[in-house]
């Protein structure tokens, strides 16, 4: 540290606040490929995913997986079911 300060270059390794060990990140892995998390716990899973490789894997295994999935389901909703799905939500509220 050239400064001096504790502010220079925080440690990769360092357990923070914002930081999470693999098993949370395994935990958090879904909502954050379908966009459910918030921006810090986003930001906490891109942080972990950069630096370990095992959880990249895992993440890289299950996004494919959901984009064949994806790929996959292309059957078209037949016509009238949401909107019965819908009346059927709001009788039930």
């Amino acid at each position: 540290m050239t400064s001096g300060s504790t502010m220079d270059a925080p440690d990769p390794h360092q357990q923070t606040s914002q930081s999470l060990d693999c098993q949370q990140a395994l935990d958090r892995l879904y909502r954050f490929l379908d966009g459910q998390l918030d921006d810090a716990r986003k930001d906490a899973i891109r942080h972990h995913l950069d630096s370990c490789g095992h959880c990249l894997e895992a993440f890289s295994f299950e996004a494919e997986l959901k984009t064949v999935i994806a790929r996959r389901a292309v059957t078209p909703v037949p016509p009238g079911l949401k909107d019965r799905i819908a009346e059927q939500l709001r009788r039930s509220v």
